[in-house]
């Protein structure tokens, strides 16, 4: 179900009202809700798109005001929808919140906040690593890794690339694989392979020109920049996994665990 309204200045006809919602028990909020919330993950309403007035909605809908507006509040608490004083509502930018101590990928975490990720890939190659994959991963002088780079859209905005560089032996595991999915979920849920912790660095830097294509940004804009060091059950590092952001789209939340003492 889609919803109209007439712009400013427009002199088009305004499309008839949407089809009666069907019998169900669900209040008539939640129907609203749940269509404007439909609009919004699908990408037919994009980020920072300025939403129908209350009264638009209430003509498109056939509701009262106090429906609308309890719609309104529960998108605005679900991060969708946010509200500028005097211009209206308009479409959030998804934004993501990751756990640093939940050895998590981040297409997990998008599908518990947000909804499915759409991740596509960009390069699969043999390569020789750089001095710090090299020592993170321990590898012998000579040695090549497998580099994977992905770009996760939500809402069909680009929103993060991710760069994982493997030891050869699990590398060449994952050529034969549909990467569907972040590496690291493939790594964890189709490989097998257990995470016993990671070493984390965050930064805000500037992406590399091709970081920067993917991600839609202008010239010299500013990223966010997440390096884990993956380690297995034996303690072994196995992957290098380098995480940029745009810096609306992401925030990192750490929590202290209370059985361990922080100097």
């Amino acid at each position: 179900m889609h919803y109209y309204y007439r712009q400013q200045g427009s002199t088009g006809s305004v499309p008839p009202r949407p089809t009666i919602r069907a019998a169900r028990a669900e209040p008539l909020y939640g129907w609203v809700r749940d269509s404007l919330r439909r609009e919004i993950l699908q990408g037919v309403r994009a980020p920072h798109e300025r939403l129908a007035t209350e009264k638009e909605l209430i003509e498109a809908f056939g509701v009262s005001r106090i429906t609308v507006r309890r719609a309104l509040q529960e998108l605005r608490a679900e991060g969708l929808v946010v509200t500028a004083q005097g211009r209206g509502n308009f479409v959030a930018r998804p934004r993501v919140s990751q756990e640093l101590r939940r050895m998590e990928a981040f297409g997990e975490t998008v599908t518990s906040q947000i909804g499915e990720a759409d991740v596509r890939l960009l390069s699969l190659s043999e390569t020789v690593p750089s001095p710090m994959v090299a020592r993170e991963l321990r590898l012998k002088p000579g040695d090549r890794v497998t580099a994977i780079r992905q770009v996760q859209h939500l809402r069909s905005q680009p929103v993060m690339v991710s760069e994982s560089f493997l030891p050869l032996a699990i590398g060449r595991r994952i050529f034969s694989r549909d990467l569907d999915m972040d590496t690291l979920t493939v790594l964890k849920n189709r490989l097998g392979i257990g995470v016993r912790g990671a070493r984390i660095e965050i930064e805000a830097c500037h992406p590399e020109p091709a970081v920067g294509a993917a991600l839609a940004l202008p010239v010299r804009a500013s990223i966010l920049k997440l390096t884990r060091v993956f380690m297995d059950r034996s303690g072994r590092p196995f992957d290098v996994e380098c995480l940029s952001f745009r810096e609306d789209t992401f925030n990192c939340k750490f929590r202290t665990d209370p059985n361990e003492e922080y100097l």
